[in-house]
Order: structure tokens, then sequence, then C-alpha cells
């Protein structure tokens, strides 16, 4: 005789994903994406800049390469690395008009990081321990400096 069993399903945990993300966050390296680089932006871009910009733009990836999410935050003091906020920028609609974004990267966090004080920084967006740069502002222009 063949019995019918109905299918168990898993208890649903409250948030897990927001778990996960936060377990990501400490335990796996950032990983940086130019896939949606604005390299033809009219301001946001490095064009202009000379090879000691290139070269600490690299030292400074490779370094950042080897941090967590959660270090990089704890070293904002170094890294800068912290949520923009888009109306203390001259840019107010954030990344709603860069072309190639589908929609739902435009769910991410925005975050700034920096190059070095005196060379910039980058702009992207944050999904787990992916950080997707949008733009490269060397010249500080996003968020110019305090005088």
């Amino acid at each position: 005789m063949q019995e019918k069993f109905e299918s168990i399903k898993a208890p649903s945990i409250p948030h897990l994903d927001n778990v996960i993300r936060a377990q990501k966050a400490i335990f796996f390296p950032i990983v940086f994406s130019f896939k949606y680089l604005q390299i033809h932006d009219k301001k946001l871009n490095c064009n202009k800049e000379n090879k000691k910009f290139f070269i600490k733009l690299f030292e400074r990836l490779c370094s950042y390469s080897g941090m967590t999410i959660q270090t990089l935050k704890e070293e904002v003091a170094t890294t800068r690395f912290h949520k923009i906020n888009w109306e203390k920028t001259c840019i107010k609609s954030g990344f709603n008009n860069v072309p190639p974004l589908p929609p739902e990267m435009l769910d991410a966090f925005p975050y700034q990081l920096a190059i070095t004080s005196g060379m910039g920084r980058m702009y992207g967006l944050l999904i787990d321990h992916y950080y997707y740069i949008i733009w490269f502002d060397p010249n500080h222009i996003l968020c110019p400096r305090k005088k």
C-alpha cells in the first residue's frame, strides 16, 4: 500500500538574506567590478590623469582587495568607505541617470571609497561583498572638499 505524503516545508527564517549578507561582510573580502564603470562621463572620470594617479589607484585597489566590508567600514578614517548621501553632493539624482545600469542595481547601496585624500574617491554600488565601481572622481567634483 502506497501512502501519500504531503510535502514538508522548512520553517521560514525571518531575515535570512540579511544574516547571509552580514556574514559575507564579515568573512568575504571585497570584490571589485568594473562592469558599470562610466569611463566617458563628462565630469567624473580619470581620463586626464597621469601615471602617478593610476599607480596609486591600483595600489589602493590591491590593498582593499584583502579587506572585508566590515574592515573597510571600521577603518573609515583611512578608507572613507561609507554610504553616499546624495543630498550633500552636486549630483542629487545619484546613479539614477547612469545609462547602462539595470533597474535592480538601483536598489543597491551607493558607497564611496578613497583612492587617497589628495587623489579623490571612487563611487559605486555595494551588493553583498561586490563593489561595482561607477565613477572615479580624482578632483573631488561630486563632494568638494570643505575649505
